[in-house]
């Protein structure tokens, strides 16, 4: 009896990602998804799920907090424009101020203020989304999140990529 030839693997996508699990059907259908359309490997993470993430009622908490650490913050214009931002370190207001104060056009904040030198920002209508989160990676993908749920008109950029199937569970 001749030994049968192992069956050959199907070739991975050369991208892969690690996104947090939200449940089984979901997952795999997020995966599936995923897979076909963009040719990317999704991998799962249970550690914190998307939920978690998303916070479901979308309200972040006060600023009260002495100095949040590891942060998602977002800051208000005057004119109803926003800003979210992320930090490891206690949450910047200092260096944003200092920036605006100079109009030296470092940050989204200061470039806002300087085309639109009649508006103000409202430091202390600025609110920490999510806090106390030490690891880089969810940091980032809560700011992509809060980013597309909220479409802040001042941020320059869109933060981290998200695949456009996760705006059913961000935008709902």
């Amino acid at each position: 009896m001749k030994p049968s030839k192992p069956k050959p693997k199907a070739a991975s996508a050369p991208i892969r990602i690690t996104i947090p699990c939200l449940s089984p059907p979901v997952s795999h259908q997020i995966s599936r998804l995923v897979k076909n359309k963009a040719n990317i490997d999704v991998t799962f993470s249970n550690n914190k799920t998307i939920k978690t993430l998303l916070h479901a009622n979308g309200r972040g908490t006060s600023c009260s907090t002495p100095k949040p650490r590891g942060c998602v913050y977002q800051i208000l214009c005057g004119c109803g424009d926003t800003y979210i931002g992320e930090t490891l370190r206690p949450l910047r207001l200092k260096e944003h101020r200092a920036s605006v104060n100079k109009l030296d056009l470092i940050s989204a904040v200061s470039e806002h203020i300087s085309k639109n030198q009649d508006h103000a920002i409202i430091w202390e209508a600025t609110k920490a989304l999510s806090v106390n989160n030490s690891n880089w990676r969810q940091r980032k993908l809560q700011e992509a999140i809060d980013i597309r749920r909220s479409r802040p008109a001042i941020n320059c950029d869109q933060g981290t990529h998200l695949p456009s199937a996760w705006d059913l569970i961000i935008l709902e």
